[in-house]
């Protein structure tokens, strides 16, 4: 790919100027809409803004360059892996849904009649490289691929359980090869890029500002656990993400007042089979999965779904704000200065508003996996 011109340089220099002048209260607030990691401090916030920036303007680079950009996201799992991948042209208002898919990979990629995929490095190898090639030679390739980041331990465990160490193997892999591949393809990463998602970052970003106490107690007894869960609770937040989701998906059918993404004709006619206006239904049917998808669970396609449309909306807020803090060539003035914390406040505001509408839908919650 070729280097950024000065408009890019500038830029990020432009938005570091005004991270210096603004407070720490509007620098969470952006950390949150372009999905920058928060910090301790000014000075801890404004360095993960600017990291965070580095990897959003390779996205508007060649957004602006191609006229298109294009997200893969990734939620790995052994039996439930998900992705799900967008394309927002330079012309359209909001980014479409492309592709999204479960896979159970032992029987996509094993030999016939093995029954699980085990530790052994002949079975992560094969696996691995298969689904390497899969989603880089069978399906078109995107601008970025994303991969959630997965926990080292279940719960409170104090040991890593075999499950939970595949997973992690599969990300390290995977996002290991995918890099690699991009690099001995071009003699550099200009192919495509690969980034770790983080879990925390997305969750935050859709669910943090979800009001949960009024609906809660109202719609489970008194003192039950589901009336006193916090958003910490992986239920909760699991059910928010979920419901969300569907929400999506119904304003992108017209049933939401809100839009957030635009469907082509084939996903819009496919969904229409399932979706009628009253929310009762699975994300597992909308994406008419075959019988090589695993689990009948609904969380593993939301996750991967929310990472890729988060990775627009951080993509979306990012290019807001460098056209804010461009607006005098780069150069520091009091009124661009004023624009930036207005848009800073609005930015959340606006956030809540959009997560509020996620409550009156926590009627009833996922139940816990055994």
């Amino acid at each position: 790919m070729p280097k950024p011109g000065p408009a890019t340089r500038n830029g990020i220099k432009a938005l570091d100027l005004y991270c210096r002048k603004t407070n720490a209260r509007n620098l969470k607030r952006l950390s949150l809409s372009i999905g920058a990691a928060l910090g301790t401090n000014k000075s801890i916030l404004r360095e993960n803004i600017l990291s965070q920036a580095a990897a959003l303007e390779e996205l508007r680079y060649r957004r602006q360059k191609n006229g298109t950009v294009s997200v893969l996201s990734i939620d790995a799992g052994i039996s439930n892996f998900a992705f799900t991948r967008f394309s927002w042209p330079l012309n359209q208002e909001l980014p479409s849904l492309i592709d999204w898919k479960k896979i159970q990979l032992r029987d996509k990629f094993m030999s016939p009649g093995r029954k699980e995929m085990s530790l052994h490095p002949e079975d992560t190898s094969q696996v691995i490289y298969e689904l390497t090639e899969y989603l880089t030679t069978e399906l078109p390739l995107p601008d970025v691929f994303t991969i959630e980041r997965q926990r080292a331990r279940s719960m409170s465990s104090r040991t890593i359980l075999e499950p939970i160490l595949k997973v992690n193997i599969l990300e390290q892999v995977l996002f290991s090869n995918l890099r690699c591949k991009a690099r001995l393809a071009s003699g550099s990463e200009g192919n495509y890029l690969v980034a770790s998602s983080d879990p925390q970052r997305m969750t935050s970003y859709w669910c943090s500002l979800t009001p949960i106490r009024k609906p809660l107690g109202q719609n489970f007894p008194k003192g039950s656990e589901e009336a006193q869960m916090k958003m910490s609770s992986n239920r909760l937040s699991k059910s928010i993400k979920i419901n969300l989701v569907k929400r999506i998906l119904e304003g992108a059918l017209g049933y939401e007042p809100r839009k957030l993404i635009s469907l082509t004709p084939s996903w819009e006619q496919r969904l229409r089979s399932f979706i009628t206006g009253n929310h009762k239904f699975k994300l597992w049917d909308c994406a008419v999965l075959g019988p090589d998808a695993g689990v009948r669970k609904d969380d593993d396609l939301a996750d991967s779904f929310l990472h890729g449309l988060a990775w627009m909306e951080w993509l979306r807020a990012y290019e807001e704000v460098f056209n804010i803090v461009m607006k005098e060539q780069g150069s520091y003035d009091q009124n661009v200065l004023a624009d930036f914390n207005d848009y800073c406040k609005n930015k959340k505001l606006e956030l809540e508003k959009f997560q509020k509408g996620t409550s009156d839908n926590l009627t009833d919650l996922e139940l816990e996996e055994k």
